[in-house]
């Protein structure tokens, strides 16, 4: 459990529970729409400027490709032995309108922006006598500043604590750190100077306060709604939050060693794809004491070890009762002889 993935990372700190059935029991995940949404979606930035020109030249034309990618993805899923989990009857046609509205919208604030200097960009990197691998989505430089983008295809409101603690970003930071110091080629593109990078190795920390970490919400593009949501949260992270991360990692590690991985039913359940498997898993290993095969309450407020005995064993039980018991008998008839004796 020493290397880990930036999405092991994601899904230990979003629940233990979900890491210990998808990464060491190896559970199958459900594919649940909302991750072919998703997939869809970061396809479609991954290779914006790639297919810019040449299957799209403007919002609708991009939209139309959005469009058809889709259903593309939905006919292979369809083909496949792993189905699409549907909500609901009629979800696939309101996904296709919410990415026809998303790419009208993003168009317009890709083509402001202009391209990322790294799209996608890999790591393999050891941190903390750990290694840690995964993709970045986007990497830019704003002026002096570097600018470390995640793309979520989920909800568009997130929180302070999502923003500002994310654990996944404070993993992207870290390894991006550690490739400027190390990879001449990736720190030239960025803009640093070999002077700069002696100076994050002489500073020999794991985060760099100043690169500015963004989520870039989707779900904000998708405008059905009056009032546009906020699409771009930045933060930064501090060298406490990489800390907390591989205190996480450890508890993690300590639980799965342990087998101390109890359910933590909630919310946060809806868009896990191994929900239905903690759920069977939970029924088998929780079969309370005071419950049968069947599922019935047998009203017990303590229920002692269930011990099998062999047919020897209870004969010689039931016969070692009746001399208990005829011992009795005979204590009590003694007990009464002596009493009329007094009389």
């Amino acid at each position: 459990m020493n290397n880990w993935s930036a999405t092991q990372v994601d899904a230990a700190n979003y629940c233990k529970r979900r890491y210990y059935l998808r990464y060491v029991l190896h559970e199958p995940d459900e594919y649940l729409s909302v991750f072919l949404r998703g997939t869809v979606l970061h396809d479609l930035v991954e290779n914006f400027w790639k297919k810019l020109g040449k299957k799209y030249d403007n919002s609708e034309s991009f939209a139309e490709h959005g469009r058809k990618q889709f259903w593309r993805n939905v006919i292979v899923a369809e083909k496949g032995e792993r189905k699409v989990s549907w909500r609901f009857e009629g979800e696939r046609y309101e996904f296709q309108r919410s990415i026809e509205r998303t790419c009208l919208n993003f168009f317009s604030t890709a083509i402001e922006e202009g391209p990322p200097i790294f799209s996608e960009l890999g790591f393999n990197v050891s941190l903390g006598n750990r290694s840690f691998k995964g993709r970045i989505d986007e990497i830019r430089r704003i002026g002096d500043k570097i600018v470390i983008r995640d793309y979520k295809s989920g909800f568009p409101l997130i929180d302070y604590v999502k923003s500002h603690k994310d654990m996944q970003l404070a993993l992207y930071n870290a390894a991006l750190n550690a490739l400027i110091m190390y990879n001449s080629s990736i720190s030239d593109k960025l803009g640093f100077s070999s002077e700069e990078r002696k100076i994050l190795k002489e500073r020999g920390s794991y985060i760099n306060p100043d690169f500015e970490m963004q989520f870039f919400m989707f779900g904000a593009l998708d405008d059905r709604k009056r009032e546009r949501q906020q699409v771009i949260y930045p933060s930064n992270r501090k060298e406490s939050d990489f800390s907390t991360l591989l205190q996480m990692i450890k508890s993690t590690e300590q639980a799965v060693l342990s087998g101390n991985v109890v359910p933590e039913w909630g919310r946060k359940c809806a868009d896990c794809g191994v929900k239905y498997a903690c759920i069977k898993r939970a029924e088998a290993e929780a079969l309370l004491p005071n419950v049968d095969q069947k599922g019935q309450m047998m009203f017990e407020f303590a229920s002692p070890k269930v011990v099998q005995k062999t047919k020897q064993e209870v004969k010689l039980e039931q016969k070692m009762a009746a001399k208990q018991q005829t011992r009795l008998r005979l204590r009590r008839s003694l007990k009464v002889k002596d009493s009329q004796e007094l009389f």
